[in-house]
């Protein structure tokens, strides 16, 4: 039981930290309206550095609800960096204005892990994990 107790708290800080990192997104030297305006016009990958922007209070004041928006466009558009995030946020729970939804959260991961998103499909195996650790714990 010990073994199975350090290995939940093991998946546990992995899962937590990688919550609150965007890293694979990129928001470095953003020209904001820039981005707005390609966004408006449909640009996906515009649409995710803005909801991403949005979504860290980034070069914008923080609006959760705004950039949620913005990456829902993104991500079906097939842009797997929205589509991850969507996935983190929905299943994590990490950000107080969205709900969490833990099956909407892998939709979202295994869409961008079908594009190729290596982070992804890390996420993916890591929730599969601490799933088989939750089904164990339940059989104990």
């Amino acid at each position: 039981m010990k073994r199975i107790l350090l290995s939940f708290i093991a998946l546990l800080t992995i899962f937590n930290s990688a919550a609150y990192s965007f890293d694979f997104h990129r928001l470095d030297n953003v020209n904001i309206e820039e981005v707005t305006i390609k966004a408006q016009k449909g640009d996906a990958e515009a649409q995710c550095t803005l909801g991403s922007c949005l979504l860290e209070g980034h070069y914008v004041e923080k609006d959760e609800q705004e950039a949620m928006i913005w990456l829902h466009k993104s991500a079906k558009q097939e842009c797997s960096d929205a589509q991850t995030m969507l996935g983190i946020i929905f299943y994590s729970d990490t950000f107080k204005g969205v709900k969490q939804n833990k099956e909407e959260g892998k939709y979202w991961l295994q869409r961008a892990a079908k594009n190729g998103c290596e982070y992804a499909k890390s996420w993916l195996r890591t929730i599969e994990s601490l799933e088989r650790f939750e089904r164990a714990v339940r059989y104990y």
